[in-house]
Order: C-alpha cells, then sequence, then structure tokens
C-alpha cells in the first residue's frame, strides 16, 4: 500500500499547500503571535511523535502490505503463513495474507475453502475473514468453508478449539480493530465457540449462526484435504459447483431433480466419468455427453419410491 502523500499534486507538479498564499511581511505586532504558533505546532508534533511511540499505533502500522495465493481448476497449494502457521488452499480460492505480521495476530482474507493449521505457543493466534464470517484460533485444526457461490460459510474444527462470529469489519471499516479472546472471554465479546469434532454455518442472507456436531470431522476434512469428497444427502446443484472447482469439464443439469440428494465418494484422482455414471443412477437421471458438455437429465427423485 503507498503511503499518503504528504503534498498535493496540481496539473501534475507536486506542491506544498504553503506555496499557495501570497506572503506578505508581517508587522512587528504579529510576530509574537506567529512565533507563539510556530512553538505550540513543535510541541504538538513531539507529542505526537513520543504517543505514536508509546502505543505503536503509528500509520505505518495500519498499512500492512498482502499478498495473494490462488489455486487454479483442480489445483491445491500449501503454504506456511508463520512458523505453525500452515494452510492447505483447496482448488479456485484466494488467500490475501501479510508479507510480514504486523503485531501479535496473524489475519488472512479467504475466498473458496482452506485447511488451517495453527499450533499453540508456536504460531501467532489467527483471525480469517471470510464471505462476512470471521473466524479466531490460537490452536486448532480446522476447514473454511467460504466460496462466493454457496448460501453459506462453514466452519469445522478437527483439533482444537476456535471461535466465530459475524464480521465486524464492515462496522469497524479496519482490521486493526480486531483483537483474539481465549474461551473465557468469547460469549461477552459476541465469539461463539467451536469445538472438537463440530462445526458452525453462517448463513449469508440471513446472518445466522448455526452450531452442529460433526462427529469424524477429522475423516472427512483431512479426506477433503486429499482431494477425497464424501457426500451425505447434497442436491445436485451443489454437487456440480464442486466439480467445476476439480475438473475443467463443462457440466449441465437439465430436467427434474425435485426432492434428489447424493450420497457417494468423489476421488478427484479419478476421471469424472466414472463419478458421473455413479452420480446421474444415485440421482435417478440420465448422463450424456454432448459437443464436450457432460448433460445431466433428472427424472425426478420420486419416480424412485412408484
Amino acid at each position: 500500500m503507498e503511503s499518503t502523500a504528504l503534498h498535493r499534486q496540481r496539473g501534475g507538479v507536486e506542491y506544498s499547500p504553503f506555496q499557495d498564499s501570497e506572503f506578505k511581511p508581517y508587522s512587528s505586532g504579529k510576530r509574537w503571535v506567529i512565533t507563539a504558533a510556530i512553538a505550540l505546532g513543535a510541541l504538538g508534533a513531539a507529542a505526537y511523535f513520543f504517543w505514536d511511540k508509546i502505543t505503536g499505533n503509528s500509520a505505518a502500522d495500519n498499512e500492512v502490505a498482502l499478498q495473494k495465493l490462488a489455486t487454479e481448476t483442480g489445483q491445491r497449494k500449501l503454504v506456511q503463513l508463520a512458523p505453525g502457521a500452515n494452510v492447505w488452499l483447496s482448488p479456485k480460492s484466494e488467500l490475501d495474507y501479510p508479507v510480514t505480521i504486523n503485531g501479535d495476530t496473524l489475519k488472512v482474507y479467504l475466498k473458496g475453502e482452506a485447511y488451517f493449521e495453527v499450533l499453540e505457543n508456536v504460531a501467532p493466534p489467527m483471525i480469517i475473514y471470510s464471505g462476512g464470517l470471521e473466524t479466531h484460533a490460537s490452536s486448532a485444526n480446522f476447514t473454511v468453508q467460504a466460496y462466493d457461490n454457496q448460501s453459506y460459510v462453514a466452519v469445522t474444527v478437527v483439533k482444537g478449539t476456535a471461535a466465530a462470529q459475524v464480521s465486524r469489519e464492515d462496522k469497524d471499516n479496519s482490521t486493526n480493530n480486531h483483537e483474539y479472546y481465549n474461551n473465557s472471554e468469547n460469549a461477552s465479546k459476541g465469539l461463539t465457540n467451536i469445538e472438537t469434532e463440530s462445526r458452525i454455518v453462517f448463513i449469508k442472507e440471513s446472518k445466522e449462526l448455526i452450531t452442529q456436531r460433526f462427529p469424524r470431522a477429522s475423516h472427512y476434512m483431512d479426506s477433503r484435504r486429499k482431494g477425497v469428497y464424501k457426500f451425505w444427502g447434497l442436491p445436485p446443484t451443489e454437487i456440480i459447483k464442486e466439480l467445476e472447482r476439480q475438473y475443467p469439464d463443462r457440466f449441465e443439469l437439465e430436467g427434474d431433480f425435485q426432492n434428489c440428494k447424493f450420497y457417494g465418494e468423489l476421488r478427484v484422482t479419478d476421471p469424472v466419468e466414472k463419478f458421473l455414471k455413479r452420480f446421474a443412477e444415485n440421482v435417478n437421471a440420465t448422463l450424456k455427453n454432448e459437443n464436450g458438455v457432460w448433460v445431466i437429465k433428472g427424472k425426478g427423485c420420486e419416480a424412485l419410491d412408484k
């Protein structure tokens, strides 16, 4: 980020604001006023400088340079943000993180999905901003799912404890106003704890937070990190979104998928056709490749009960 300019620009030429006024000699009666003003200005500048040093809240401190890590379709990346702070970024995701850690907390911005590992007493506490939700963690392994084309953000804790709340960033307009609180203080600060094998779901439209138990979260989330996705009753539209993140192919749903939910597993190392055949059979649909587009045509899942 660029620092605020100390001089203004006029016609492409830098100039000082003081150069606009026409200079006129001061009378002797006014000189003491000018001298006093200069002295007060110097004292004010000195006071600001020392206060700035004491509090550590300099303008430079508030400007944190960020760098972006992004993944393409089917691509995964691992990055170490700091000792003990590792992130596995899933396909079609973006992570903005500081070039250098400024302060005691590591603050990052996520679009998409990522698996975080934060080691206690090694890594700095982390805050992840994602889709209107902020997640706080100082000792936890957890997954954040926050794709733009999803109606929700989900945080699943595999190990340790994290906390989450509706993001205050829009209200505060500054990431520097956020602080991490330990579990005993979370409730009073608006943070909801997420224990091991639990998750919190943030509904974007209603701003609602829903907490859920997630047995065997370690197994499922670790599998996702490695490219094995297990689906339990997911609508076909959500399955297609996942396929579009994992494969460069094109997919279309046609026909009736009312009451259809898919139960099964996707291994991204398998050919997409292998999965699509199972998927189509599971949701009572037909599969056809038309000019390079995989077309899944549904018949309505109620027909299976007749």
